[in-house]
């Protein structure tokens, strides 16, 4: 947009330039002095807007990050600890070592201190509210999340090392790291099915939409079974 007028003192003329408006002062002589206006085109005012949301994650990242802190400390009393599992449906947290603690995720109260299952790994099918606890009795000890109790106590291979649960088909699958086998657990019935697998597996995955489990070993090339 140009707008030129007769060249008479203090007359004024603009001219958009580059996303702002150069406002001539034409004088006497037809001097000209530029007096550059900032002109909001789109893309300034997305760049402006682009500049405003970074600036604002920024502040909210800031203030997540700093407001971090440790809520509470609890005394266990175990002499050791191995591994925590959560159940996000009834906000209980199990810790696991020479037995089972369980906490209250509202109170952070322990409600609960289970005996006798000691626990090298944990996995929770939060449909069933059970939780099976791997011992270091070639055995699975299997915990109703509603009485705190083992429920059964389920034999499987040597030295199991890792458990994982498919909340689709409720079945439980645990590396046996010494048998070089995985036992699959029928959470309805606790009967057990074997499947041999590689030199010494230690961890699995599982695949709950697709119903495939994954297991790596350490002895054949770090081999993927499923």
């Amino acid at each position: 947009c140009r707008s030129l007028g007769p060249a008479k003192e203090n007359n004024y003329a603009l001219e958009s330039l580059d996303g702002y408006i150069w406002v001539y002062s034409v004088g006497l002589l037809g001097a000209k002095t530029e007096i550059p206006v900032y002109l909001e085109n789109e893309t300034m005012r997305a760049l402006r807007l682009a500049l405003l949301v970074t600036f604002f994650v920024c502040v909210l990242s800031s203030i997540l990050t700093f407001g971090q802190a440790v809520l509470t400390t609890l005394d266990l009393g175990l002499q050791q600890v191995d591994v925590a599992a959560v159940n996000t449906v009834t906000n209980r947290i199990y810790i696991g070592g020479g037995s089972v603690t369980v906490i209250d995720g509202a109170t952070n109260n322990i409600i609960a201190n289970i005996s006798g299952a000691n626990s090298v790994a944990l996995a929770i099918n939060p449909t069933t509210n059970m939780i099976y606890s791997v011992g270091n009795c070639s055995c699975v000890y299997v915990i109703d999340g509603v009485s705190n109790t083992v429920q059964a106590t389920v034999t499987v291979g040597h030295n199991p090392v890792a458990v994982a649960v498919n909340t689709t088909t409720n079945k439980i699958y645990v590396v046996n790291n010494g048998s070089n086998t995985v036992t699959v657990i029928d959470g309805a019935t606790n009967n057990t099915t074997t499947v041999s697998v590689g030199g010494a597996p230690t961890v699995l995955a599982i695949n709950a939409n697709t119903n495939k489990i994954y297991v790596v070993d350490q002895e054949e090339s770090g081999g993927i079974y499923h």
